[in-house]
């Protein structure tokens, strides 16, 4: 999977263009977002909710001086890995996604696209995304498709703070009519020390 660098400031405008393409390109009631808080901005005291933590290791949001410099919004969430580490980040469509996400496939198929951004200063520093959708064409058989990256290294550069933007070459393809029973998203931290930031989660369903 290649990764694309940049510096943060241009990072944050290309993803800023790229958003703003796809919602013009579709129309805004053409698209549905797949999750919820992905930027970790929604509440003030930095809850999570609706994402949960598994296996966590003092995982947690954390915002202002204790985040990367320019994150989304002020926060990001922290994993700090561990020996054995198995935490992940996970979420689960709601059903009012899924209600929305079906009545936009009764009209036109659709097309699922999947990023996020991450930080880490340590080169041992390891994590794997994941998206899976499950749905059932019209008159066909349950489907279940999955988008998956990882990412490795470090996204630093001298004294430069880089955010990597992360995501899958390929987007998935949802025919018209099809109904989508479950979308999860997850994250699994595989780094045996140190922290890794993730901020500016997107999942997304797009009218074509």
């Amino acid at each position: 999977m290649s990764r694309y660098r940049a510096a943060l400031g241009l990072f944050v405008v290309v993803i800023s263009l790229v958003l703003v393409g796809s919602f013009a390109a579709a129309g805004a009631e053409d698209s549905v977002p797949l999750i919820h808080n992905g930027g970790f901005d929604v509440t003030v005291d930095r809850d999570l909710d609706p994402w949960v933590v598994v296996n966590g290791t003092k995982d947690k949001v954390v915002c202002g001086s204790k985040a990367p410099p320019n994150t989304s919004g002020g926060c990001a969430f922290r994993f700090k890995g561990s020996a054995n580490e198995s935490a992940k980040l996970v979420q689960l469509a709601d059903a009012g996604i899924l209600s929305a996400a079906n009545g936009l496939l009764v009209t036109k198929s659709g097309q699922v696209s999947f990023s996020y951004s991450v930080w880490s200063d340590l080169i041992i520093s390891s994590l794997k995304a994941k998206l899976v959708i499950v749905y059932t064409p019209l008159g066909g058989v349950e489907t279940k498709e999955k988008l998956t990256d990882t990412f490795t290294g470090t996204t630093d550069a001298g004294r430069d703070v880089i955010w990597a933007a992360e995501g899958p070459a390929e987007m998935l393809d949802i025919p018209k009519d099809a109904t989508l029973s479950k979308v999860k998203v997850l994250f699994a931290n595989k780094s045996p020390f140190g922290k890794l930031h993730v901020d500016g989660i997107i999942a997304i369903l797009i009218g074509l």
